[in-house]
Parts: C-alpha cells; sequence; structure tokens
C-alpha cells in the first residue's frame, strides 16, 4: 500500500528536473488524487444513501474525467495545463455550486476560503491569484445576493448531511493549505541556508581567483619590465659600440639593429605601464611612438622630416604587435634613408584603419622611387618572414612617393 501511495505521489517526475519541479509535481499529484477519491467516494456515498439526480451524476463523471486527464498531463511535466485545468474545475465547481446547488451562506464562505488558499498553494503569480480571487468573491456576491432577494431557483437543494460534508471538505483544505505553506516556509529556509553558503563560498572563490589574477597580472608586468630593461641594456651596448667604430657599413648595421630592438623594447614598455590591460597593446600610439623613435635615429636628415598620421583606435596582443612593429619600423627606415627628397622636406603619412573584417596599417613616403637597396637585403628579407608569420597581404608601389600596405584579417589572428 505504501509503495502504491509513494508511486501515485511521485508520478511524472522525472530525475532531470529541480527540486522546485519536484515539489510542484509532487503536490499536484496530492491534489488531484485527494480530489479524485473524495468525489468518487462521496459519489458512492450519495447512491448508497440518497436519490441521486441526473445533475449530480453529470458533474461527478464530468469531474472524475477531468482529474484523470490533469493526471495525465501533470505524468508528462505538463504543470502548466495541469495548473489551468485545476483552476478550471475549482471555478466551475465554485458556479455550480452558486448557480445550481442551494447550500447556506457560512458553508459558502468556508469554500472561498479553501478557494483562496488552493490558488495561492497552486499559482505562483500574486497578479493572478488576486485576479481569479476577485471573480470568485464576485460570482460569490451573486450567490449571496441570490440567498437575501432570491434571482433564480436552485435546480438542487442540499440536504444538511451534504452541507456538513462541504463544509468538512472545505475545512480540510483550508488545513492542508496551512500545512503545506509551513512545509513550504521551512523548505524555504533550508534553501535560503543552502544559497548563503553556496553564496558565501562562491565568494571566497572569486576571491582567490581576484588574487590569484591580480599576482599573474603583476608576475606578467614584471616580465614586461625586466625584458624591457634587457633590451635598453642591448641598446646601450650597440649605441656604445656604434660610437667607437669608424666603419661607416659597420655604423649603419649596428644602427639598423637599434632601430629592430628598439621597436620589441617599446612594446614591453607599454605594457608594463599599461595597469588596465598588460597582454593587449593600443596600436595607434605604439605605431606614433615607433615612427618618432626610428626617426630620431636619423639625426641628419638635410631638411627634416614631417610625420603626419590618422589612426584608428586598435589594439593587438603581444604576438602580433610585436612583427608588426618590426615590419613597420624596416619599412619607415628604408623611406628615411632612401626616401627623403634631397631638395625639399620630407612628409611621412602613416594611417591606420580597423574595418569590418581586416586592419590596413599603411606608410607613404614622397621621395623619388624605390631604391634598389630597398629590395634586397635582411630588412627586405625579415618583412617577408613576418608577413607570412602574421598571414598579411603586404604591397609596395609608387604614387608621388614609396606606398606600404600592410592589410592584415581579423579572422586570422
Amino acid at each position: 500500500m505504501i509503495k502504491l501511495i509513494n508511486k501515485f505521489h511521485n508520478l511524472g517526475i522525472h530525475p532531470e528536473f529541480s527540486d522546485f519541479e519536484k515539489n510542484q509535481a509532487r503536490l499536484l499529484n496530492i491534489i488531484i488524487i485527494l480530489a479524485f477519491v473524495i468525489k468518487l467516494s462521496g459519489f458512492f456515498y450519495v447512491i448508497a444513501e440518497e436519490e441521486i439526480s441526473t445533475e449530480q451524476v453529470t458533474d461527478t463523471t464530468f469531474s472524475l474525467a477531468l482529474n484523470l486527464v490533469m493526471l495525465y498531463f501533470n505524468s508528462k511535466g505538463k504543470f502548466n495545463v495541469t495548473i489551468s485545468l485545476l483552476v478550471f474545475s475549482v471555478f466551475l465547481g465554485l458556479i455550480t455550486t452558486v448557480f445550481v446547488y442551494k447550500m447556506d451562506n457560512y458553508s459558502l464562505m468556508l469554500f472561498l476560503l479553501s478557494l483562496f488558499g488552493f490558488l495561492t498553494l497552486i499559482i505562483e503569480s500574486k497578479r493572478k491569484v488576486i485576479i481569479f480571487t476577485s471573480i470568485a468573491l464576485a460570482i460569490a456576491f451573486v450567490g449571496l445576493a441570490n440567498s437575501y432577494y432570491n434571482f433564480y431557483s436552485y435546480s438542487v437543494v442540499f440536504p444538511q448531511e451534504r452541507i456538513s460534508t462541504i463544509r468538512f471538505a472545505s475545512i480540510v483544505v483550508i488545513a492542508f493549505t496551512l500545512f503545506y505553506t509551513v512545509y513550504l516556509k521551512s523548505y524555504a529556509v533550508q534553501y535560503k541556508t543552502k544559497l548563503e553558503g553556496a553564496i558565501q563560498t562562491i565568494t571566497q572563490q572569486k576571491q582567490e581567483v581576484d588574487q590569484t589574477v591580480k599576482l599573474k597580472e603583476l608576475l606578467l608586468a614584471e616580465t614586461h619590465h625586466r625584458v624591457k630593461n634587457n633590451l635598453q641594456l642591448i641598446i646601450s651596448l650597440l649605441e656604445l659600440q656604434m660610437n667607437m667604430t669608424e666603419d661607416n657599413r659597420e655604423t649603419k648595421a649596428l644602427r639598423a639593429s637599434v632601430s629592430r630592438i628598439n621597436s620589441m623594447a617599446s612594446i614591453h614598455k607599454k605594457l608594463y605601464k599599461n595597469e588596465e590591460q598588460i597582454d593587449e597593446l593600443e596600436m595607434s600610439d605604439y605605431l606614433i611612438e615607433l615612427a618618432e623613435n626610428t626617426i630620431s635615429l636619423f639625426p641628419n636628415t638635410q631638411h627634416g622630416i614631417d610625420l603626419k598620421t590618422q589612426l584608428d583606435s586598435c589594439t593587438m596582443n603581444l604576438e602580433q604587435a610585436i612583427p608588426i612593429g618590426l615590419i613597420m619600423n624596416e619599412v619607415i627606415t628604408n623611406s628615411v634613408k632612401y626616401g627623403t627628397p634631397p631638395n625639399k622636406k620630407a612628409v611621412f603619412k602613416l594611417n591606420l584603419t580597423s574595418q569590418n573584417s581586416q586592419i590596413v596599417i599603411s606608410f607613404q613616403d614622397n621621395g623619388n622611387g624605390i631604391s634598389e637597396n630597398t629590395n634586397s637585403g635582411l630588412g627586405h628579407s625579415m618583412i617577408d618572414m613576418l608577413g607570412r608569420q602574421l598571414k598579411a597581404e603586404i604591397e609596395r608601389y609608387y604614387n608621388n612617393g614609396l606606398i606600404t600596405v600592410i592589410k592584415i584579417k581579423k579572422d586570422g589572428f
């Protein structure tokens, strides 16, 4: 017997249900099965003790069939359909009580109280509870008014025994509502305690993660700082060697090395100073600084250089920024060495455009064209190699000066 009751109690409950869904399904199972048993028992009692009317047979048969339909939908996990049918059946019972069966006002008020408790149990929305309760009160008001003014006559007059049964059933529903409300409150307290414990655990874990992230950021920033210092030391040694040599070719080679290393050192310097983002670099600021530093390595340019920039905001990580910096260093160095016109001031134009699918970086001088020296040697080989590493498209052509365009697809990063 206990196994059978437990089977009906857990009818339609699936393992993947949440605790709330399981409790909701069990509550609906209890309500539907109890209502079915009470209606069926009352029907047999009436058959045994009284003369039953056609209206009572029809009403009871329909009500029992509706209970079976609700039990079916609840077993399939369709709680909203079940609740809607429950509300429909309750209001159908209320309308029948008010307009078909005659009973006293005290029993009607008990029935309304049980109805309100029932609605608060099965309906989550307070707004819907208020709406349905208002409708129920309006229907009950019609019944109360009819008891005084006799607007209409009743089809069935309940005997005192049936009225006592309705009162008892209403009191049982009210008691069940109170019991389940207390149960739900105790369950809510337990759930709140568990939830607070989970929140505290998550908060502690978040603090630990934040501390770990902060420590890693400090370590990464320190790494950038040390790399920058080491590169700066190498630059200083190369500059010292450059000042000590008298060979022009050797000096040019050392200056090119200084320029290349400086392009990498500038990246680590900027990443170290950027407290908010230590793994991504704002390329517009970096490219301006790179161009100015590269130009400053050639102070003997005849008429000076006018650098014009138009750069969109764009961020890149270390693996992207270093190859781009080295490419731009070679391009700018070549322009300083071979793209400065002899009789007028040099003008360099540096542009960066961040489009939807790609980033385009272009550099233009106003020199006389492409020198043979720019198409061979280490610098040109480096540009080709770094371009392949970035999966970038590099174009070079002459239009009132040498123009170098680097196109990088964003989805290639």
